[in-house]
């Protein structure tokens, strides 16, 4: 699916354009903040080659373009620029990793969205940067394709942050989880589930750290400075998310450790108590075993008091072992 929005300069509402007018809506007006946004949804090769023809585009920029693969750089071709990141965000409690490619010049920016084939997830949505970017150029904020670059990439970081937190909470219920003295031995699943999680976040925000970067580096007269330093803004933002990503990681990595410890630490009081009560059940069996034998000429059958010595013996032996293994605490 293909939408074309054209805004002119002065103007927060964009016009609905067909892909045939974009020729005229670049050529009547040079306006600053004027700009052509196509937005492609999970396009196929002639879609994307019709807007390539359309906005005059090499093709060798399109040749680098739907292959669904991030990069942590940008790649200029001449006056155009081409950058692809991921895009991750919450669908309920479930982490939804696509790809966000973006083709953009001094007058157009077009996006492309791809869900994960194998997740079956949808693109990543692009109404809140429509939203955001519609309210900063009826506000006088940043505007032009700096404006909208700045929208995206802010979208992309709050929607990781959203993620972020939500990972906190998990990992809280988790600890709580893991120092339960009535969880049983076995790894809980959603440790594993959280790690999957953590590391697909983590594939997700450092190509988009990286990308900001070289933008920041060297787009600079093509941003504008207004949304120079809104993005500048954003790429703090993404460095503290990358951050408190990696802190999750060594949290998370600390409660498996934990959690293995706690389970050696019970299967170990476990085997104490069974150990204890094998030695004190050891005892009465081995008497028995020996006064079971029957042999003849063995003095206690000929003795009066032998029953009661050898009961004596197996009850006492077994409340000794029991006084000493209670002392250490082994049972």
């Amino acid at each position: 699916m293909i939408e074309c929005r054209w805004y002119p300069g002065g103007r927060a509402d964009p016009e609905l354009v067909p892909l045939e007018g974009l020729d005229r809506c670049h050529a009547g007006d040079g306006a600053a903040d004027a700009l052509v946004w196509i937005d492609l949804s999970d396009a196929d090769r002639a879609e994307i080659d019709a807007v390539a023809a359309r906005l005059g585009i090499d093709p060798a920029v399109m040749a680098a373009v739907g292959r669904r693969r991030p990069r942590n750089r940008i790649l200029p071709w001449g006056d155009v620029r081409h950058a692809a990141v991921p895009a991750g965000r919450l669908v309920g409690e479930q982490l939804h990793i696509g790809i966000l490619e973006i083709v953009f010049s001094s007058w157009f920016v077009v996006t492309l969205r791809w869900g994960d084939v194998e997740e079956r997830t949808e693109p990543y949505p692009l109404d809140d940067v429509r939203a955001v970017y519609r309210s900063s150029r009826q506000a006088g904020g940043p505007s032009g394709v700096g404006g909208l670059l700045w929208a995206l990439f802010d979208q992309l970081a709050e929607d990781a942050l959203d993620a972020v937190e939500a990972i906190d909470d998990q990992l809280d219920r988790a600890e709580e989880t893991v120092f339960n003295d009535d969880t049983d031995q076995s790894i809980p699943r959603g440790l594993f589930g959280l790690r999957r999680d953590i590391a697909a976040l983590r594939r997700a925000t450092s190509p988009q750290r990286d990308v900001i970067s070289a933008l920041l580096r060297g787009e600079r007269a093509l941003l504008g400075e207004p949304s120079y330093l809104a993005i500048e803004r954003v790429y703090d933002h993404v460095l503290r998310v990358v951050e408190l990503i990696e802190g999750q990681r060594d949290l998370l990595s600390g409660l498996l450790d934990a959690h293995l410890s706690i389970s050696a630490n019970r299967t170990n009081e476990v085997m104490k108590r069974t150990s204890s009560w094998g030695a004190i059940l050891v005892v009465a069996t081995l008497v028995v075993g020996y006064y079971g034998m029957n042999f003849p000429g063995m003095p206690e059958f000929a003795w009066q008091y032998g029953w009661a010595w050898a009961l004596a013996l197996m009850v006492g032996v077994t409340v000794a072992l029991y006084l000493v293994f209670k002392r250490k605490d082994w049972l």
